[in-house]
């Protein structure tokens, strides 16, 4: 599983909506497309889900296109079954 992070209300309310979902999932990526000027870190959002129990990595990517493509290489890459974002 792959979980968007962008720092926005957006994500927020999804990622507080996955814990269920994810606590099933063998491997769990929070992925951030990094871009120019902001900074967004998933640390707190791996930190989150492991406190629900769920062991999960940070990713941060440069973007290559859009955010969309970037993040749509990077689940495909991985083998994601389900994204939450």
């Amino acid at each position: 599983a792959c979980v968007a992070w962008d720092g926005s209300e957006g994500a927020a309310a999804a990622l507080r909506a996955a814990p269920a979902l994810l606590a099933g999932c063998g491997r769990v990526s929070v992925i951030t497309v990094q871009e120019e000027g902001a900074s967004v870190s998933p640390d707190d959002v791996t930190d989150y889900l492991r406190v629900h129990g769920i062991p999960a990595e940070a990713v941060v990517l440069d973007r290559e296109g859009s955010v969309a493509q970037t993040l749509a290489a990077a689940i495909t890459e991985r083998g994601t079954a389900l994204l939450v974002m």
